[in-house]
């Protein structure tokens, strides 16, 4: 019947009547209508031709009616019903219409699940939607299309599952070719998708639209031209001028590290231009040396940017700045080391700044001042200033840390990350090491033992972390501690820690603990107070024992110092007296010969330096109580001038005194001040009691001479600030303690010259001396 009746089939109409539809009613008569529309909504029927029809009442599917229906016959009454009514199959409708049935496509696209260009199809009869929305393959419709959508969308843009070896070699060249286009910072080099969908056009059959037909084609046609798909260097960059993989390099040397580098072409964004990438447990070891110079690619375009950068008074003298800045690469490249050697010797690097500047002088006869390089790194272009991206490897992939063009900011912000990054990478390599230096006494491997003594190697016994140590540690290999342990983390690149006995605070005081540091500068001067403060807690005295051989004036002098209580004192004169003890060459105390602390690296030289301390530390003690005494007289009788002074002309240099004795002879004065100085501490606390007075008769002169001595310490302070005093060599802090003490002393040539020096001093010995400690 259906085939004769195909004008009379409908589909369910189940779309509501628009809330417009009730706007002319109110109240409940607008609710019952809506809910009468509600009721109908099942029943309503869309015919061929627009006809809109319901199922009789008397039907038995008028209650539930079907999706689809045929009626064997429309009668119109009040309305127009259906008689006679089946559920029908909309399949059977499109069977049976064959060309009466209208279809239309949309939405052509790709799908790499089915590796073809996919439509949605829709088919209508008179009207009557039979499909809605049916996948279909487009290549049955537009063939030509289907073919189009597979070349840009498979094969360009990669959507498909394939493992064909041509299509991973032409992934992998167009990748060194944006590689090459990022370096050079040039735009346009590589071929554009039309250049690439013409080459794919010209070699693939008409036929093959779909992955499946590519597969079929491909399986014979690889045999005779295996690289008929294979991109070349012409078509991926048929405009791309000389390039000297070279200049562009893929790693960077510095020191004994070998840094991976990559490149990005992205104006504006973070990581534009050069990237040296650290794995966090090295980044201790990376300073600045070296990276100024960027990468020889970039050489001109970083020296045209400098000239551009400068002051205009030294900026017009090197003009034009393009023929300029080529003269300047080339006198570089004549005139100096390779970019390797310049950029690896680490400390020793010549900045670039100095290379220009001599090269601006012997070309162009332009001296460049200091003071003209003032801010001129940050005038330059982000892509010609490195960014540093710390990473770190976890499951096989590496992770980014923290990413920066400031490389000490970095070090700053992930110092307690980096720490446990090389406890983590030695900790790993000492218990593999363990095993084989126990069985054959082999040196090994990942750790290097220390030059100073013969010791075992230091994976033998395991290097563990320990707290609150209170005693040498009796488990290092051959009871040495390596200065350097030594751990390959993958990539060639070498993870070392530097295991060092170190002052730590806790809640019951200073104590001792065994750490691996990251950094061997800091791990040198960290062991020596480590160490002392080790053998202070060893062999430390009681207090009754130092106190009852003070005099009644002695007691009474110790008792009015800056010291909290008596215990806190007698520690702080053990502390130094142990300081003392322990430092070679120390004019402060007796004893001759007193061994080097930094140098304690195992039991048998720390047995010695305690047996050294414990013979003479109760006397030394006794005798540093004579100048410290003499430190306190002489700070209470400035004290004493400052409360007798009442003239308000006097506030400032009262302000200055006051500061100056609680820096000289505040708490901890003792240990902090070495033992040679200790002797000078009075002369320059009387030298304050004699300023006051003079500052009565004259103040303006005392403003003046305050004024020489704050420029002396602020710039003293200054050259200070800008190292890390934690990190520094300890020569170099002794230098610097040493210009510290001329301050003070030319505060006395100032104030009190009667009282004398200790050897010449003035403001330009000190500018000397500082401008040699800076260099």
């Amino acid at each position: 019947m259906l085939a004769g009746l195909l004008t009379q089939i409908g589909i369910q109409d189940i779309s509501l009547p628009k809330a417009s539809s009730f706007s002319h009613l109110r109240g409940d008569a607008r609710v019952s209508a809506i809910r009468k529309a509600a009721r109908r909504a099942p029943n309503e029927f869309l015919g061929a031709r627009g006809v809109r029809f319901a199922i009789q009442p008397g039907s038995p599917l008028a209650k539930k009616p079907p999706s689809f229906v045929m009626a064997a016959e429309l009668v119109e009454t009040n309305r127009l019903w259906a008689r006679d009514v089946a559920e029908i199959d909309p399949a059977w409708a499109e069977e049976l219409a064959g060309g009466l049935a209208k279809r239309s496509y949309s939405e052509p696209h790709w799908s790499s699940r089915q590796g073809a260009a996919m439509a949605q199809e829709r088919v209508t009869l008179y009207g009557v939607p039979l499909v809605a929305d049916r996948p279909v393959l487009w290549a049955k419709v537009n063939p030509a299309e289907a073919r189009e959508l597979f070349i840009r969308n498979a094969l360009i843009e990669g959507e498909w599952t394939t493992h064909h070896a041509f299509f991973a070699e032409n992934r992998r060249l167009l990748e060194e070719a944006s590689e090459i286009e990022a370096r050079s910072r040039t735009r346009g080099l590589v071929a554009d998708e039309e250049a690439l969908f013409e080459f794919y056009d010209d070699r693939i059959p008409d036929e093959v639209v779909s992955a499946r037909h590519f597969d079929a084609w491909w399986k014979d046609a690889r045999r005779a031209t295996p690289n008929l798909l294979t991109f070349t260097q012409d078509l991926l960059l048929p405009e791309a001028p000389s390039f000297d993989p070279g200049a562009f390099p893929d790693a960077w040397p510095h020191g004994d590290l070998t840094l991976p580098v990559t490149y990005q072409f992205a104006p504006g964004a973070d990581a534009d231009g050069v990237t040296v990438h650290v794995p966090l447990a090295v980044l201790p070891r990376v300073s600045e040396d070296g990276f100024d110079w960027l990468v020889p690619g970039l050489l001109t375009e970083l020296t045209t940017a400098t000239i551009r950068a400068l002051p205009k008074t030294v900026r017009r003298l090197l003009v034009p700045a393009p023929d300029v800045a080529r003269d300047i690469v080339a006198w570089i490249g004549s005139n100096g080391p390779s970019w390797e050697e310049r950029v690896r010797a680490r400390g020793d690097a010549e900045p670039f700044r100095t290379a220009f500047t001599g090269a601006a002088r012997d070309l162009r006869a332009v001296d460049i001042p200091a003071a003209a390089w003032s801010n001129v790194d940050e005038r330059l272009p982000a892509h010609l200033r490195i960014s540093f991206r710390v990473t770190e490897s976890t499951n096989r992939r590496e992770e980014t840390i923290e990413e920066s063009r400031n490389l000490a900011l970095i070090q700053r912000n992930l110092t307690t990350l980096t720490a446990q990054a090389v406890r983590n990478a030695v900790r790993s390599a000492v218990p593999a090491a363990a095993a084989s230096a126990r069985g054959a006494g082999a040196p090994v491997k990942g750790a290097t033992p220390s030059p100073r003594s013969s010791a075992a190697p230091a994976g033998a016994g395991g290097i563990h972390e320990r707290d609150a140590l209170t005693s040498w540690p009796s488990d290092l290999p051959s009871g040495a501690l390596p200065e350097v342990i030594e751990s390959d983390i993958g990539g060639g690149t070498i993870a070392r820690g530097y295991p060092a006995i170190v002052e730590e605070s806790g809640p019951r005081g200073a104590t001792a603990a065994l750490r691996v540091l990251t950094d061997s500068v800091q791990a040198q001067a960290s062991h020596a107070r480590g160490v002392r403060r080790l053998l202070l807690a060893e062999c430390a005295l009681q207090d009754r024992r130092i106190t009852t051989r003070w005099t009644g004036a002695q007691a009474l002098s110790l008792a009015a110092s800056p010291y909290r209580n008596t215990a806190a004192l007698v520690a702080d004169l053990q502390l130094a007296a142990v300081t003392a003890l322990t430092t070679p060459g120390s004019p402060g105390l007796p004893p001759v010969g007193s061994p080097d602390a930094g140098a304690v690296r195992d039991a048998d030289a720390y047995a010695k330096a305690l047996t050294h301390v414990r013979v003479h530390l109760e006397d030394d003690v006794f005798s540093m109580v004579a100048r410290v005494i003499a430190a306190l007289d002489a700070a209470r009788e400035l004290d004493a001038a400052v409360r007798g002074s009442t003239s308000m002309s006097l506030l400032a240099t009262l302000t200055d005194v006051r500061a100056l004795a609680a820096d000289l002879a505040g708490e901890g004065f003792i240990s902090r001040t070495p033992a040679s100085r200790l002797k000078d501490l009075p002369r320059y606390l009387r030298a304050a009691t004699h300023r006051i007075a003079k500052a009565q008769e004259n103040p303006s002169r005392d403003a003046e001479l305050s004024w020489r001595v704050r420029e002396m310490s602020s710039e003293f302070d200054r050259v200070r600030s800008s190292i890390d005093v934690t990190r520094g060599e300890p020569a170099r802090m002794v230098e610097l303690d040493r210009i510290r003490w001329m301050v003070e002393e030319y505060r006395v040539s100032l104030f009190a010259q009667q009282l004398g020096t200790d050897g010449p001093v003035s403001d330009k010995r000190i500018r000397s001396a500082l401008a040699a400690f800076a260099r």
